[in-house]
């Protein structure tokens, strides 16, 4: 029953498409398709300043660097805790790294243990272990808790390694 109502409006539909289409109403004049630019395409040189030319079939790409481990960055850059990291991710990074490098500039005494806070002390960890395994950048991931950065965050008399 539900179907056959269903059937039925359906044909009523074509019967007014047809009734249309056979001209017993005015048609609707349909606006023609604008008109066809030019097709052009740009041809980039390895500096991205491009040109346009007509009819032309191949890109030259632009030149990008690529993200690779060891190139990450060129110049110099370090790796520090970031600041949303929690206690206890730090701890882990501090003592982790401190298996694997030398530490003792953030003991008392040393040239970096000033100011005597967990995310100082780790983000100098941190860099140590990042600058002695080749400044990869799985080596500053640290659980996500590591960030490279390009600013040299050497403090005071706390010279933050780099290249070791």
């Amino acid at each position: 029953m539900f179907f056959s109502s269903l059937l039925g409006v359906q044909e009523e539909k074509e019967e007014g498409r047809s009734q249309r289409r056979s001209g017993t109403e005015e048609e609707e004049e349909m606006p023609s398709p604008p008109p066809q630019e030019e097709e052009l395409d740009v041809d980039l040189d390895d500096d991205g300043h491009g040109e346009e030319v007509q009819g032309c079939t191949r890109r030259r790409r632009r030149r990008r660097g690529r993200v690779k481990g060891r190139n990450f960055m060129r110049g110099k850059n370090w790796c520090v805790a970031k600041a949303s990291s929690d206690e206890t991710s730090l701890q882990d990074n501090l003592n982790y790294a401190c298996t694997q490098v030398d530490c003792s500039v953030i003991n008392a005494g040393g040239s970096c243990f000033e100011p005597n806070l967990l995310i100082s002390h780790a983000s100098v960890a941190m860099n140590l272990y990042y600058q002695s395994m080749g400044r990869n950048v799985w080596n500053c991931d640290f659980t996500h808790s590591g960030l490279i950065t390009i600013s040299d965050p050497s403090y005071g008399t706390c010279s933050y390694a780099y290249g070791s």
